[in-house]
Order: C-alpha cells, then sequence, then structure tokens
C-alpha cells in the first residue's frame, strides 16, 4: 500500500516536473541563441569636425585721394591778325576797310535833290576823297598833327615751356579681396582687384615771351575835328547848296537845293600811308594753359596680411595697374593792344588714352564685427604718360605732356565679408 502511495505520486508530480524543466530548456536555449547573435552597431561620431563658415571675400568701398597729375605746356603760339582778309590794297579808293581799332567806309554823303512836288531824290555827292563813314577806338589815334591813325596787330609766341603740378583731388574706389589662404597664425595673403576713378586738373597762366607787329594806315583829317573816340559816323546835317557866286541853288519848286554833309567832319577815303613795326616784350601776351579731365585706375595683384589679433590687421599690397584717361586741353591766347580789345585766340584738343602703371598699397584694416570693419592706409602709383597737341599752323601748335608718374596719396573707406 505504502509503494502504491508513492507510485501515484510520482505519476502525478512527472508531467508537472516534466512542464517546469522544459520551460527551463526552453529559456536556456532563447538565451543562448540571443547571445549567440551580433549586437547592433552605434554609429561613431567622434572623428566629425564641426563646420564653421568663415568669409573668403572681403568688399571695401571707399575714397582714394592722389597727388594731381603732372603737366608741361609746350609750344608755339601765333596770334594772327583777326580780319586779315579785310586789310586791302592800300590805294584802292573809297572802299570799306576794317581795323582792330576802328573803321573806314565808303563815303556816304548824298545831295538831296527836289522833285518840285514835295518829295525828294538823293544822289550820291561827286568824289572829292573824303568820306563821312568812320569810327574809331582810342583818342590816341588822332595825332597831333591833324592825321588819324588805324591799327592791325599780329604776334608771335615762340619757346613756351612751363610746368604745373595738377590739383590733388579725391575720387572713389571700389576693390576686393579673396582670402587664398594662411601661412602661419598671423600670416595670410589674398588676391586683390581694384577700380578708381580720379579727376585731371592742371592750369597755368603766364606772362609769355612775343614778337608784336603792328600795321598802322594813316588817314588826313583835312584840318576837322573827328567825331569822338568810341562813336561812328556818319552824323549828318542838311545845308543849302551854293552856285559858284555864293547864292543859294532854288529848286523847280521854287526852294532851296539841300545837301548832307557830316556834322562832324570827313575823313580821307584811302590811307596817305600804310607802315609796319615789330617789338618784343614780355608785357603783350599772356597765355592760359588748361588740362581737364578723368582717369579709371585698375589695380590687381596679391595682397599680404599681418594678424596682430582677431581685429587689427595690416595689408601690403603691390601689383600691376592700368589708367583709361579721357583729358580735353585747352591753351588760349590773349594780346592786349595799345587800342582796341585785346586779341583771344583760344584752341583746344580732346583725347582718350591708356597708360600703363604700378601700386603699392600699405593699410591698415580694422574689423568691427566678423563681417564688417574700417580701412586707411597709403597709396604709390607710378605711372607713364601721353602727349596732346592743340592747334594748327594757323594759330600756333601746343602740346602738353600728361604724366601720372610719383602719384602718391590716402586710402579709406569701409569693409564688407561674405
Amino acid at each position: 500500500m505504502k509503494y502504491l502511495l508513492l507510485a501515484c505520486g510520482i505519476a502525478v508530480l512527472a508531467p508537472s516536473a516534466h512542464a517546469l524543466y522544459g520551460r527551463k530548456d526552453d529559456d536556456s536555449d532563447q538565451q543562448s541563441d540571443q547571445q549567440q547573435k551580433a549586437p547592433e552597431e552605434i554609429p561613431d561620431f567622434s572623428n566629425l569636425n564641426e563646420y564653421v563658415y568663415q568669409p573668403k571675400t572681403t568688399l571695401n568701398l571707399g575714397y582714394r585721394n592722389l597727388s594731381g597729375v603732372k603737366a608741361t605746356f609746350r609750344g608755339n603760339g601765333i596770334i594772327p591778325i583777326p580780319n586779315a582778309d579785310q586789310l586791302v590794297d592800300p590805294t584802292q579808293v573809297n572802299v570799306g576797310r576794317t581795323y582792330h581799332d576802328g573803321a573806314v567806309g565808303p563815303d556816304g554823303r548824298s545831295l538831296a535833290i527836289n522833285n518840285g512836288d514835295g518829295t525828294n531824290t538823293a544822289i550820291l555827292a561827286s568824289p572829292d576823297g573824303k568820306t563821312n563813314t568812320y569810327g574809331y577806338a582810342d583818342a590816341s589815334q588822332v595825332t597831333s598833327d591833324d592825321l588819324m591813325t588805324f591799327h592791325d596787330y599780329s604776334a608771335v609766341i615762340p619757346g613756351v615751356n612751363q610746368n604745373q603740378q595738377g590739383k590733388r583731388n579725391t575720387g572713389i574706389e571700389l576693390s576686393v579681396n579673396h582670402d587664398m589662404g594662411t601661412m602661419g597664425k598671423h600670416f595670410s595673403w589674398s588676391i586683390f582687384a581694384g577700380i578708381s576713378i580720379n579727376d585731371i586738373q592742371a592750369a597755368k597762366i603766364a606772362a609769355a615771351r612775343a614778337t608784336v607787329t603792328t600795321t598802322t594806315d594813316t588817314f588826313d583829317l583835312f584840318g576837322q575835328t573827328p567825331i569822338a573816340a568810341g562813336t561812328s559816323s556818319p552824323s549828318n546835317a542838311s545845308v543849302p547848296v551854293n552856285d559858284a557866286n555864293g547864292n543859294p541853288v532854288i529848286g523847280t519848286d521854287g526852294t532851296p537845293v539841300t545837301q548832307a554833309v557830316s556834322s562832324s567832319g570827313l575823313i580821307g577815303n584811302v590811307p596817305l600811308a600804310r607802315s609796319s613795326s615789330s617789338a618784343t616784350d614780355m608785357t603783350s601776351v599772356v597765355n592760359h594753359f588748361k588740362l581737364h579731365g578723368a582717369y579709371f585706375t585698375v589695380r590687381v595683384g596679391p595682397t599680404a596680411t599681418w594678424a596682430f589679433n582677431d581685429h587689427l590687421k595690416f595689408n601690403v599690397s603691390v601689383g600691376p595697374a592700368l589708367i583709361y584717361a579721357g583729358s580735353t586741353y585747352d591753351a588760349t591766347e590773349i594780346l592786349t593792344p595799345p587800342t582796341g580789345d585785346p586779341v583771344v585766340i583760344d584752341i583746344f584738343d580732346r583725347t582718350q588714352k591708356l597708360v600703363p602703371a604700378y601700386y603699392v598699397d600699405a593699410t591698415v584694416q580694422y574689423d568691427l564685427t566678423e563681417r564688417t570693419g574700417f580701412y586707411v592706409g597709403g597709396v604709390y602709383q607710378n605711372g607713364g604718360s601721353y602727349l596732346q597737341t592743340a592747334g594748327s599752323a594757323l594759330d600756333g601748335t601746343y602740346t602738353t605732356k600728361v604724366d601720372f608718374s610719383g602719384q602718391n596719396g590716402l586710402r579709406t573707406g569701409v569693409t564688407f565679408k561674405f
């Protein structure tokens, strides 16, 4: 009986034990399978650096002040007689003559013949070698022996040579620097390119050594008082016409015949003489030279930078440059004669030229922020020159040398990085 009860108990417990130990075996198998699988890999970010954008290009906008362009004015001037075509043969009678300080015209006197019907007919007076049509500029033209002189002036101005330093001026510049890399902790370099515009301004007023030629025509006043200087004739009055016996001539209508005569004297209608004289002085002629225009400068070259700290930098740039210049050259000759108004001859020329050059810039730059700052520095620019000529064989030829050598100055402005 005892053994029977033990056998029954084992029979009852056997399934439970099998289930328990069977589950444990399954769990052990699952754990074994999991241990045999490779774990998932976690990405390794340890080799990645933090990316921060650094501006590589700097835009500079500012002013560029430079010493002026030098000019050398040379040449030989001529001041011709303004009305040389009217300087007619002195033997021609009763023709129009124009001078620098006056004029003598054909005789304008006439006779008024009564037609008997209340009208008059004007006929020219008989030629007598005189004229009532003239005018003159200055009282000195009347001589003490009752003669009147008229003049034309011309001048020759040889060997002009005047130097003038042009006016210093300020222009606008625009430039960029592109960073090309660093060389050590403080040193870096970049490529520079810039364009600027400045004025050309040079002028010179100087007395010139000149030989002035005076051509003089002399006229007879016949002892009469001339009109006042600065006025013109004819100024006529009507007077009776008398016959050979001194009696008034009566017209068909029974009224006296009258004629218009000059009320201020007559002058000969042909010169008594013509003369010419020359004199050299430094007072009669003044030259006024003026050169004006503008020029663009294109500069390209490397820039070396030394950084003292994160804000303060020193830049040096050296390289070639090209100048494009446009200029107008005016040469004015002014002859002040003893009588009459000044004689002014103005000649000019316009041109455009390309001139090679080179530059050196030394600049201190201060960065206020990572993007903006300002700069100030010195400028040296050395360029070539060109010749500009104005005039002709008629009025002389003047040449100026426009020289861009040895220019210096300052540059300043603001910077923008991007």
